[in-house]
């Protein structure tokens, strides 16, 4: 059998182009690093929607997983209060996003 990861993401749905870095509490973050830190086959992770609340071809919905690790590294580093989407858009693989029964999943 193939060596199999296993990913806990902490949902975070965002009107508009940024998610505030305080969008994650205290408890979420060490959660997340306590369940990275368990075996390399474990990895937390944040995953964040971006909305505009738009219909039509207007409607923006996008959405990615931030790993744990590089979330702790953006807020260290960062000379700003929030992450950009752009960020995501120029570093990360975004995830479609589909509606199924009134609930936005990712295929």
């Amino acid at each position: 059998t193939g060596v199999q990861t296993c990913a806990l993401p902490i949902c975070k749905v965002v009107k508009g182009k940024s998610l505030p870095f305080n969008r994650l509490s205290d408890h979420q973050l060490e959660y997340l690093q306590r369940f990275d830190s368990i075996s390399s086959k474990h990895q937390g992770a944040i995953a964040v929607m971006f909305y505009n609340g738009l219909k039509g071809k207007a409607s923006i919905r996008r959405a990615w997983l931030i790993p744990i690790g590089e979330w702790v590294s953006l807020l260290r580093r960062a000379n700003r209060k929030s992450l950009p989407m752009s960020y995501c858009e120029s570093r990360l693989s975004r995830y479609e996003l589909v509606r199924k029964d009134g609930v936005w999943l990712i295929p």
